[in-house]
């Protein structure tokens, strides 16, 4: 929807005290014109990153916990507000900045800045829009509360209170119509500066609905919410998803406009989904997934528990990497290397066979004669297997032990690669962990 100048500077109120005391500026992230639907955001704090260049004390990057839990508020933003949340490794490509900084005043454990810059026409209508927003937290003073802030502890609530800065939530006490004190605590808002309960991990009762008035609940660029066809809205339509669940055989579900929730309960399920992979974000949440479709009205935003296999337009994405698809996975890593997972037609023909129900000697049978061929011999087999685990090539001493195994008979060849398989150095090659967060790429047989 085109936005003006107006638009994006100045503040449509709700007439809702619990949702007009946290907005004091529009959300800049609803007014893009070319209607980008996604927010990027990056950890680059390197030399001549703009965080560096925009902050006067020097910035250093987000450890691994803090990293993950930004990761986290992140995923339970868009749980609430629908918006897509895309991470990038340069700061060129990102709209939200991440760093430590020793920031100015004692009191001060987080800080979020955001500006913007926009050109538009001589009615008003927006022609370019450049948003960009800094999140901090200090590594000086609160270091110790900031260093690791798991969820529940301060500094997890420190980074979630910054991130609702992000999206435009502003102090409940010191906005245009403040909430009166005794509704001004952390148990209503994570905006407050009065603590009430225990350390939030989540968005409270006031900041949801602030929430879903800026973004209507389906994101960017939606029906509902600021700069929206509909506007924005307390009286949102029902967003409690259509539940479906499968049979102790292979089920196959399909995707639709509706918010849905998939259950599988046996076997291989699978569900279709309409766009390309790159359209959608995955989260993995415990014991399910979100998968959210960035182009409104179409698959809208699911949940999918005990569902093996999602089906996208261009290639489809295995769930279960300790199942099946973690089999396909450390085979095709022991017998052809890491490298091969990227081919996701192989994937799709190992994780075919394994899904077939072949037990794994048979399919470590055909990966090694279709590698080698039925003929190679002992010390092929395992030159091949040692190379795809050490990169390598064996000394004489390994070679002669492993081979005078398979010649004895004490292993198979198929027994060979099935152990190489397992071993922890074989899934740290293929990057299991991150597999089992992000799903295996692979490219159905036949399609």
């Amino acid at each position: 929807m085109a936005a003006t100048v107006s638009d994006l500077t100045n503040v449509v109120y709700s007439g809702d005290l619990r949702v007009d005391a946290l907005l004091d500026a529009p959300a800049v992230w609803n007014f893009w014109p070319d209607g980008r639907k996604v927010i990027y955001y990056t950890f680059d704090a390197s030399a001549g990153s703009l965080v560096d260049q925009r902050t006067q004390q020097s910035v250093t990057a987000f450890n691994v916990a803090q990293q993950q839990a930004a990761r986290q508020i992140l995923q339970h933003a868009a749980s609430v507000t629908g918006i897509v949340f895309s991470e990038v490794a340069s700061c060129a490509q990102a709209d939200v900045h991440f760093a430590a900084a020793n920031l100015s005043g004692s009191a001060t454990a987080g800080l979020a800045s955001s500006f913007y810059r926009y050109s538009y026409r001589t009615d008003g209508v927006l022609t370019q829009l450049n948003a960009e927003s800094l999140v901090y937290l200090d590594n000086v003073e609160h270091a110790g509360i900031n260093n690791q802030p798991v969820a529940g502890s301060v500094g997890y609530e420190v980074l979630l209170h910054e991130v609702g800065h992000m999206l435009g939530l502003a102090h409940p006490f010191d906005s245009p119509r403040p909430l009166p004190s005794d509704q001004d605590h952390t148990s209503n808002t994570v905006m407050s500066y009065t603590s009430r309960g225990s350390n939030k991990t989540e968005f409270q009762p006031y900041d949801v609905l602030a929430l879903n008035w800026i973004y209507g609940r389906d994101g960017l660029g939606g029906a509902w919410g600021v700069n929206s066809v509909n506007g924005p809205s307390l009286a949102l339509p029902s967003s409690t998803p259509v539940r479906f669940v499968g049979t102790a055989l292979p089920d196959l579900f399909a995707s639709t406009a509706a918010n849905e929730v998939f259950e599988g309960a046996g076997a291989i399920d699978r569900v279709n989904f309409h766009g390309k992979r790159a359209d959608y974000t995955l989260i993995e949440k415990t014991g399910s997934w979100q998968v959210s479709d960035a182009v409104p009205g179409r698959d809208g935003v699911d949940t999918v528990t005990q569902i093996e296999r999602l089906h996208f337009a261009d290639y489809a994405v295995a769930l279960d990497l300790y199942g099946a698809a973690g089999t396909a996975a450390r085979l095709l890593g022991a017998v052809a290397g890491a490298s091969a997972l990227g081919h996701r037609d192989w994937v799709g023909l190992v994780l075919g066979v394994v899904d077939a129900g072949i037990t794994g000697k048979q399919v470590a049978k055909l990966a090694l004669d279709a590698v080698l061929g039925a003929t190679a011999s002992h010390a092929q087999v395992v030159n091949l297997v040692y190379f795809n685990l050490y990169h390598t090539a064996p000394d004489a001493a390994a070679l002669g032990a492993l081979t005078s195994l398979l010649d004895s008979g004490v292993y198979s060849r198929e027994d060979l690669l099935l152990y190489a398989a397992a071993m922890d150095v074989n899934a740290d090659n293929i990057g299991l962990v991150g597999l089992a967060s992000n799903g295996l790429a692979f490219q159905p047989v036949g399609s």
